[in-house]
């Protein structure tokens, strides 16, 4: 999970930047991929950079929700462990095995 949220996440932000660094290349690209996959039919030079910074603020997104998940992880494994040992009391032939 580790790998996937931080790889995911410098490659949206190196997507964005490159998008902004190197427009002249990239711009066809984007018209392909907003005719391909998106309804927008009717691409304008104009909304290029809106479409640059949109792929930032999802690099952002993306990250910010990374760490939030990997903050809350700890956390989230002690209440399942809780929860586990409270339904599987450990027994022999069927009786509690009492804590020392």
């Amino acid at each position: 999970m580790t790998l996937l949220g931080a790889t995911g996440g410098a490659a949206l932000a190196l997507l964005s930047a490159a998008m902004f660094l190197f427009r002249s290349e990239c711009e066809p690209i984007l018209r392909f991929v907003l005719r391909a996959f998106s309804k927008v039919r009717h691409y304008t030079p104009e909304t290029y950079y809106f479409w640059a910074g949109s792929v930032g603020l999802l690099a952002v997104l993306w990250l910010a929700l990374f760490l939030g998940a990997i903050t809350k992880k700890p956390a989230e494994d002690r209440h399942v462990d809780a929860a586990l040992r409270r339904r599987l009391k450990p027994t022999i032939r069927g009786a509690p095995i009492e804590d020392e």
